[in-house]
């Protein structure tokens, strides 16, 4: 063997050492990113099961049927409390559902509070309305 190719048979080796390095490390680095891949969308589907469970008790009638109650001012429109559109323009003679006078279009509201049961409204002391 000639001294040429003893230093060309060394730099090849060298380098053939480099690039083996290289792909290793390049593998590693990869298997880091995919070990934190993981790890993140394990902790995403955690977060979603999480909100999901959140979303379902935030969603169930029960409790939203009873904030409606708490919070909110808005109540079944009583028969009385409804006029034609020639009534809004003057035109006639404001007329109910059932053909009576409509006295006042903006009639007070019932001063008795729903109460939800299933599918029917119920008001305390009556019912009113028809099955929804």
């Amino acid at each position: 063997m000639t001294p040429r190719t003893g230093i060309l048979a060394i730099v090849l080796a060298a380098a053939m050492v480099y690039g083996l390095y290289e792909v290793e490390h390049a593998v590693r680095r990869l298997d880091r990113e995919l070990k934190d891949l993981r790890t993140h969308v394990s902790q995403e589907r955690e977060a979603i099961r999480v909100l999901s469970a959140e979303w379902s008790y935030l969603t169930q009638p029960a409790r939203l049927q009873d904030l409606v109650a708490r919070h909110s001012e808005l109540r079944l429109i009583a028969p009385n409390q409804t006029v034609s559109t020639a009534a809004l323009f003057g035109e006639t003679d404001a007329i109910g559902d059932g053909g009576e006078a409509v006295a006042d279009a903006a009639a007070p509201l019932p001063a008795v509070k729903p109460v939800v049961q299933g599918v029917r409204v119920t008001y305390v002391g009556g019912e009113h309305g028809r099955d929804q």
